[in-house]
């Protein structure tokens, strides 16, 4: 597999997001779980089984490719679109992805839903090879490996590239707002899950390329 192939491939499909600046906060969760440092057997073998497990009936990808349809795109103008319905258009994306599954705490800090969480770790391992042995290392752990990072990488970096952890934490929370408690939600926006909450507007549409960054803020003419 020639590494500049790959390269234009992951290119191609993150082109919509933009690498917007991170603002650090400060909590007491791991924010980062699925963060890649390495190619190790750890990783390679876990990534070598979701591989397969992820396409399956019922695995993520799989999951989340027969039920993009349920997004509502037709109230997006695609030539001025408005910010506000694509703020919820990308809440819409993270409820499809998730599902109607129980949100997760351990010791009162939310986690991320593991349809979420497996897809993450999934295209960070796809984005991490630096060159062309680095990724034949990954064709090595499961020869499919080329065909399902293309799809993985297509589907998820558009909404996931760009944002903070913060950002990301917000938008699985607030996917799954319906299936918490009142208790569970107010911990949420009081900043006692483990994250701070930002709730989703413009700037997350900026730093993912969803909207022209020439659109004057909500509510100007």
């Amino acid at each position: 597999m020639n590494f500049s192939k790959y390269l234009l491939v992951v290119g191609t499909a993150t082109l919509l997001a933009a690498c917007g600046e991170q603002q650090q906060t400060v909590a007491t969760n791991n924010l980062d779980p699925n963060k890649v440092t390495s190619l190790d057997e750890k990783t390679l073998r876990k990534f070598g089984q979701m591989t397969s497990s992820i396409v399956d009936d019922g695995g993520a990808l799989d999951y989340l490719g027969n039920n993009l349809e349920k997004l509502n795109l037709e109230d997006i103008d695609q030539e001025n679109p408005d910010p506000e319905a694509v703020v919820n258009l990308l809440v819409d994306y993270y409820k499809v992805l998730n599902g109607d599954v129980p949100a997760v705490f351990v010791q009162g800090n939310y986690q991320l839903p593991e349809r979420f969480s497996e897809l993450e770790f999934y295209t960070n391992v796809c984005l991490f090879p630096q060159d062309d042995k680095e990724f034949e290392v990954l064709e090595k752990a499961n020869e499919n490996a080329m065909g399902v990072c293309f799809m993985a990488v297509s589907m998820v970096t558009p909404f996931t590239a760009g944002l903070s952890r913060e950002e990301i934490y917000s938008l699985n929370a607030l996917s799954q707002k319906d299936y918490m408690t009142a208790a569970q939600w107010q911990a949420i926006v009081e900043n006692k899950a483990g994250f701070t909450y930002i709730a989703p507007n413009q700037d997350y549409l900026l730093k993912l390329g969803l909207i022209d960054s020439g659109l004057p803020p909500q509510g100007e003419e």
